[in-house]
């Protein structure tokens, strides 16, 4: 019963992207107004407790930046705002709502469908049900489902890249020759050059022109030429899609992928225990991983099947469809495009991840997430009166 009770209380408490809300113009008060509205938050958390009940908890996080971006008098007015609602400001919202949601079993009212945070949160696409949007009906606000879909594992990588360069000023699009260099640092009063005399092991900053600045002192950075082609592949349980491990392929360098002692390569039985049973049918060397870096196959992921045990296989994709498995034989090589699957020994499957730049070959300091401030969290007070 208590089990049963908790459950029905986390269906109708929920966590809000207050920064999502209070930009949507089809909320009233002022619809229409593009900027941002803070009594559009009334508008929502009034319409969810006259649908979930009065003593539904909502908790509030909002990005530091939204406090700038609504309309005038509110700054003055924000540290009421904030002790009143119980409104938790962080630098990125979304990792506070996504955790908070995960943690404590909360709906999610946004319009965010969270694209750079699946491979991260998986449960997103496990429990769409618990994503909701707000629509204007007769002057009442009303929910609905937000509509969240699958997306393909190499796209959720994709995303999250795009999310990770963001978070260092870098685009992927315009800031291509920068991501695809080496560069030094030439200030001799700077920490990074000092450290890093032969290659800055950061990524860069841009200035206003887009042009590479040192991260630390903002000095303009010697190009000292092309950075190593870099692929992440992924390994995956075929049955369940679990996750094994990611690892970086060079270009120049190949790897042997394979079970037990393996000469300069991937030992997928050091991985996690749980897997034990899963690599147990892949040989020593099943097979070997290379990664192209010359005109015209440049970026080119291939796979060679070394003589395994009990066999590969290669699935290709086309328009986002699986055809059928084709077996690899001893010698042969196959070509792994972003979604084509490579399977050792019907249970290991290998897949080409739609990061580009980044990898586990990157230093942490150029992949970590910024950070999403304090822990702790305030639920929204109940009107006066309510238990």
């Amino acid at each position: 019963m208590n089990r049963r009770r908790s459950e029905a209380a986390s269906q109708r408490d929920a966590v809000v992207d207050v920064s999502n809300v209070c930009r949507s113009p089809i909320l009233p008060p002022h619809i229409g107004a593009e900027r941002g509205v803070w009594p559009r938050i009334d508008t929502i958390v009034d319409g969810w407790r006259r649908a979930h009940g009065p003593g539904a908890d909502i908790f509030l996080v909002a990005d530091n930046s939204l406090k700038h971006l609504l309309e005038p008098g509110v700054l003055r007015r924000w540290f009421a705002i904030c002790d009143r609602y119980g409104l938790v400001e962080v630098s990125v919202a979304d990792d506070r709502v996504l955790d908070l949601a995960r943690d404590r079993g909360l709906s999610v009212i946004t319009g965010d469908h969270y694209t750079d945070f699946r491979k991260r949160h998986p449960w997103i696409e496990r429990e769409p049900d618990r994503f909701w949007h707000w629509e204007m009906r007769a002057g009442d606000v009303r929910f609905v489902p937000l509509g969240i879909t699958a997306i393909p594992r190499h796209r959720a990588s994709e995303f999250e890249e795009r999310y990770v360069l963001r978070g260092h000023g870098l685009d992927p699009k315009r800031d291509r020759y920068i991501l695809t260099s080496r560069w030094r640092c030439t200030n001799r009063m700077c920490l990074q050059a000092r450290l890093w005399q032969d290659q800055l092991l950061l990524w860069p900053r841009v200035d206003a022109r887009r042009q590479a600045v040192c991260p630390s002192c903002e000095h303009p950075l010697e190009r000292l030429g092309d950075r190593r082609l870099l692929r992440q592949l992924i390994v995956l349980d075929d049955r369940t899609n679990d996750e094994l491990l990611r690892f970086p392929l060079e270009a120049g360098t190949p790897l042997v992928v394979g079970r037990g002692h393996v000469d300069n390569g991937i030992d997928l039985a050091a991985t996690d225990a749980r897997f034990a049973q899963l690599v147990s049918s892949v040989s020593r060397q099943h097979v070997v991983m290379r990664l192209q870096d010359t005109p015209p196959h440049r970026g080119r992921v291939t796979a060679t099947e070394l003589g395994s045990s009990n066999g590969t296989s290669f699935r290709r994709f086309v328009d986002g469809r699986p055809q059928d498995a084709q077996p690899v034989v001893e010698g042969q090589s196959v070509r792994l495009a972003v979604g084509d699957q490579l399977v050792l020994a019907d249970d290991v499957r290998i897949e080409v991840s739609g990061q580009r730049f980044l990898s586990d070959a990157v230093p942490p300091s150029a992949s970590a997430t910024r950070a999403t401030g304090p822990t702790a969290v305030r639920r929204i007070r109940r009107p006066p009166g309510e238990s």
